[in-house]
C-alpha cells in the first residue's frame, strides 16, 4: 500500500509534464524605421506555406511584436505600415519550442498600390510615348 502512495504522486508528475511540452513555436522581434526609432502599429503578418493559413498582430507602442503558438512548419513573414515599403521573409522554418527572432527596418517609401478595376463599356487606347 505504501508503494503505491509514493508511485501514483509521482505517475501524476509525470503525466502532466507530458502534457505541459510545447508543439509549437513563437516568432518575435521589433520594427525600427533607418533611424532605428520603434514603430508602432507595423502589421506582421506571418503565413504558414504548406496550409496558407496566416495570423498577423500589431507592433505595440515599443514596435515590439509577438506571435506565439504556431505550429512548426516553414512560413513567409510581411511587415507593413503605410508611408514605408513592405519588408519580407519569404521563407524562414520555424521548428517545435523554437523562439525565432526577425527584425524589421522599414524603408521610408510609398507601398505599390493596387487600383480598382472595374470593366467599362468605354474603349480605351492606350499609347506608349517614347
Amino acid at each position: 500500500m505504501a508503494r503505491i502512495t509514493l508511485f501514483a504522486p509521482i505517475a501524476c508528475a509525470f503525466a502532466f509534464s507530458c502534457l505541459a511540452q510545447e508543439t509549437t513555436a513563437t516568432l518575435r522581434g521589433v520594427a525600427t524605421d533607418p533611424s532605428g526609432a520603434m514603430l508602432p502599429s507595423v502589421t506582421v503578418r506571418v503565413t504558414n506555406l504548406a496550409t496558407n493559413t496566416s495570423r498577423e498582430t500589431k507592433t505595440d507602442a515599443s514596435g515590439a511584436y509577438s506571435l506565439p503558438f504556431l505550429p512548426a512548419g516553414d512560413y513567409s513573414i510581411a511587415a507593413t505600415l503605410a508611408g514605408f515599403q513592405t519588408q519580407k521573409v519569404d521563407r524562414m522554418t520555424l521548428q517545435v519550442q523554437q523562439s525565432a527572432r526577425v527584425d524589421f527596418q522599414l524603408k521610408v517609401g510609398c507601398r505599390p498600390r493596387t487600383l480598382p478595376w472595374e470593366q467599362s463599356s468605354i474603349p480605351v487606347r492606350l499609347r506608349t510615348f517614347r
